[in-house]
């Protein structure tokens, strides 16, 4: 997953959690509805995200194939809407969602190349929304996003430099978001968790020295904020941070050991 959203997806599904009981009835109260009535648009959006909740809640119970088997039915749902009136910007975001939704779940399955295929779909719609509105700084921020997780399902193919390439240019929007209102902490976290993800697109390429740099760009800027998950993002940079400064500590024991790694080991892939 996106190094910047990782921390945030369970918080964003905790609250499903609590409230799953009454999600699943209401969830088939309304596939009932949507069944009786398939060409009612409202109700079949009512499905689309009361389905999307209960995907949420069955991948935080561990059961991933229920899940991924609702995410695809939803974004069978999201698709027919979005086909249906391509000019109704809410739905064709809806459909930009499950598709990264499900490359998520996908990417937690190791099933990267899917999950790129979903991201990128995913990304096209997104490039289309945020053309017709550039001055829609969601748009522009679903964007960047989206660019974000095609570099993460390209870096954890190996692809590192059509990864970087995408990396840099999620990193660019994102900065351009950022820019227009210093004050929106969230924006700036983004561009915080950018840079790593180009840090650990560099520690995949044994470039010790630029992932440090990153890494400490997006510190730097966590630490300006003030955000409830701050200690935790923090401690995640410090950790990465160190680890790499620790390997690179010159050391005496070994011949060729200059760097404090054996002959022939690279960098880690994360």
């Amino acid at each position: 997953m996106d190094a910047r959203l990782e921390f945030k997806a369970l918080e964003d599904q905790r609250e499903t959690l609590s409230s799953i009981g009454s999600t699943h009835h209401r969830s088939i109260d309304r596939e009932r509805l949507a069944g009786a009535d398939p060409t009612s648009a409202d109700r079949q959006r009512e499905l689309l995200v009361s389905q999307q909740k209960v995907a949420n809640v069955l991948q935080i119970q561990g059961n991933l194939d229920e899940a991924l088997a609702t995410f695809r039915a939803t974004l069978a749902i999201a698709e027919r809407l979005a086909t249906a009136d391509r000019n109704n910007a809410l739905w064709q975001r809806d459909l930009l969602v499950m598709y990264s939704r499900l490359g998520d779940l996908l990417d937690r399955q190791d099933n990267t190349d899917e999950a790129l295929a979903n991201y990128r779909a995913g990304l096209v719609i997104a490039e289309r929304l945020a053309a017709a509105d550039p001055s829609n700084a969601g748009r522009q921020s679903d964007l960047s996003v989206s660019y974000g997780k095609v570099g993460t399902a390209l870096r954890r193919q190996g692809n590192f430099d059509e990864a970087l390439e995408s990396y840099r240019t999620s990193l660019a929007i994102a900065e351009q978001v950022a820019a227009a209102d210093r004050s929106n902490a969230r924006w700036q976290r983004d561009v915080a968790f950018s840079h790593s993800n180009i840090a650990l697109v560099h520690r995949g390429q044994s470039r010790s020295a630029e992932a440090l740099a990153e890494f400490r760009k997006g510190r730097e800027i966590l630490a300006a904020l003030s955000l409830e998950q701050g200690k935790k993002d923090l401690a995640w940079f410090d950790q990465q941070i160190a680890t790499l400064e620790s390997q690179a500590r010159p050391t005496l024991q070994g011949p060729g050991a200059l760097w404090g790694l054996p002959s022939g080991m690279i960098w880690s892939r994360p």
